[in-house]
């Protein structure tokens, strides 16, 4: 982001606090201790029929393990799921990827990985 406050294109949102942008990647829970929320949605609509999204992401923290990621491809997403889970949001019309850790006895849970995600309108 050329200013760190925003991407363009792209709505930051977050509870307690938005995501943290820094000049090539964003933050989207620092850490802290407790249930924190992020997401970050885009302004427009998807207008190819072909797309690809590829994410690469780490996860880290002094918490116990435990946590999810969720990737959605959702009508309306940030009107109709915000800042909600998998498990927590109502009804909505599309899809969503869950990247979950059953809490285990891991102390200092880390994870690296890169996904790439290939669908079709």
């Amino acid at each position: 982001s050329p200013n760190l406050r925003a991407i363009p294109n792209w709505h930051l949102i977050g509870k307690p606090d938005p995501p943290e942008i820094l000049s090539n990647k964003l933050v989207l829970t620092p850490p802290a201790p407790g249930n924190q929320r992020a997401a970050v949605w885009s302004e427009k609509q998807l207008q190819h029929q072909y797309w690809t999204v590829d994410l690469d992401f780490r996860a880290t923290g002094p918490e116990r393990a435990g946590g999810n990621m969720q990737l959605w491809y959702v009508k309306d997403g940030q009107n109709v799921v915000g800042t909600s889970s998998i498990y927590t949001v109502g009804k909505f019309d599309g899809l969503v990827l869950v990247i979950d850790q059953y809490a285990g006895s891991v102390r200092f849970p880390s994870a690296e990985c890169t996904l790439r995600w290939t669908g079709e309108t």
